[in-house]
């Protein structure tokens, strides 16, 4: 029988092990890699022996990695990598060569290979890519006869047309109990699920070119029968939804949250969607379903930012509207920001910051730096130099969101993208009335950093974001 090992990095060590940008990187995105489980699930199918290696969530390097690789020994070797971590992807594939004795297939996919083009990175270690939804191209690679290659075969996307033919993900392959998220009921195991694929919007910052935009939907019945499925046998009830627009269709919502209901689950979820498609009925069902987060990208509050970026068709009398309504029911709101976006300036991103001070209905924020990510408009943009942007790198492990910055816009350099970043996080997070919702989701150790944030600021008097009064438009 032959085996296949899955393998994920340790992506957060990027960052530094005293890095606190780590603690709330692994605090709010230490997901379970779902693909990887996936493939492995259809392999399993197939009749191979598969194993995956999360080095994240077990805190390997990447020695440790390739020991426990070399130790299974199997046939080929499956490697995700994004864009900010693909150099660790690369230093695991690389350890594998060249061992006497042993010479494995590796195997490529993600997002890094999938939105660049096969000369902007080096994937020459590999000997098969993998480009977007890989389901379909999978199956057919498992089923032929994979060879050694002197360069990599490139399996171009054969997308699923109907996703509720798609295999549950075996999570039991996975050391799943070690996959936790702090929830306003504690810490909870959780994982997450697949509900749709696809995007009708063209935001500038997203990297969807090298996946297809087509919308699929599952069905209520599919959706919920997983829920229902994972719930029994594996005891998890908290889940994270994967769905770039949970809301897109509404009747799907309100069937999926009916049949939620009408089994009787006991469970709880967060997701994403655009605060033009919430409203005060959907978001009750929700809530009774077991909603209890909702992710907005609001991106900007500064109406020119939001139009460069092609968001200015949500107004940003919606985000009050959907906060509000969360507010009411329940629903943590947390408002997704970028700086650093085509347009930005001081002035554009106080106007941001006196949005997220005066609506008490945001619980949470985040301000992110934006990333030029290969396969966005914005990474065609700035290496154009388009409205005033400046790709100042091209080494792709600088390309991270928090503590990192690689591109500059006008006079905002990269080094004060960064120092604005941390001015603005202490700015959310200085209101005492946030700070119940900040304990809920990072814990007292997230809120203390906070706290710690605007202390800092506030003794290096560095108070341009910190005060609403400072913030208020002129």
């Amino acid at each position: 029988m032959k085996k296949i090992v899955f393998v994920a990095p340790s992506w957060t060590a990027g960052y530094g092990r005293f890095n606190p940008a780590r603690y709330f990187a692994r605090t709010y995105a230490l997901w379970p890699p779902l693909a990887l489980t996936l493939l492995a699930t259809i392999a399993q199918r197939k009749g191979y022996m598969v194993h995956i290696i999360d080095g994240e969530i077990e805190q390997l390097s990447i020695p440790q990695i390739t020991k426990k690789i070399i130790a299974i020994a199997p046939d080929y070797v499956a490697f995700t990598g994004t864009t900010p971590f693909y150099d660790l992807t690369k230093q695991m594939a690389k350890s594998l060569v060249g061992i006497p004795g042993y010479n494995p297939i590796l195997v490529l996919g993600g997002g890094h290979v999938s939105n660049c083009k096969m000369t902007d990175d080096d994937f020459s270690m590999f000997d098969y890519c993998f480009r977007g939804e890989s389901e379909r191209s999978w199956e057919k690679f498992l089923d032929m006869n994979a060879t050694k290659n002197e360069v990599p075969v490139v399996f171009e996307s054969d997308p699923v047309d109907n996703i509720d033919d798609i295999l549950y993900p075996d999570r039991s392959l996975l050391k799943y109990q070690l996959y936790k998220i702090k929830t306003k009921f504690g810490i909870k195991n959780f994982t997450s699920i697949i509900h749709s694929r696809g995007c009708p919007f063209n935001c500038i910052f997203c990297s969807s070119k090298g996946f297809s935009r087509k919308i699929r939907i599952r069905s209520p019945e599919s959706f919920v029968d997983e829920l229902s499925w994972i719930n029994s046998t594996l005891g998890i009830d908290f889940f994270s939804i994967i769905s770039d627009t949970f809301t897109m269709n509404r009747d799907n919502i309100i069937k999926t949250c009916d049949l939620i209901k009408k089994k009787g689950l006991r469970i709880h979820f967060e997701a994403d969607t655009r605060a033009n498609l919430v409203d005060d009925e959907l978001m009750k069902n929700m809530a009774e379903a077991g909603l209890v987060s909702m992710v907005y990208g609001l991106e900007s509050a500064d109406e020119q930012v939001r139009k460069i970026m092609h968001k200015d068709g949500v107004p940003l009398e919606a985000y009050i509207k959907a906060n509000e309504i969360a507010h009411k029911y329940g629903v943590v709101t947390q408002n997704a920001t970028m700086i650093g976006m085509p347009g930005d300036t001081i002035e554009t991103i106080k106007k941001t910051m006196y949005f997220l001070r005066t609506n008490r209905s945001i619980q949470q924020s985040n301000v992110a730096i934006a990333v030029p990510y290969p396969g966005t408009i914005l990474y065609d943009m700035a290496k154009k130099g388009e409205h005033n942007l400046k790709l100042e790198t091209q080494d792709f492990s600088q390309f991270k969101r928090y503590g990192f910055s690689v591109m500059s816009v006008g006079d905002l350099t990269p080094a004060r993208l960064k120092e604005i970043q941390y001015e603005c996080f202490a700015s959310i997070y200085a209101p005492w009335w946030r700070w119940k919702s900040t304990i809920h989701r990072s814990g007292w150790l997230g809120l203390a950093t906070h706290l710690y944030k605007v202390l800092k600021v506030f003794f290096s008097f560095r108070w341009e974001f910190l005060f609403t009064s400072k913030l208020k438009p002129k």
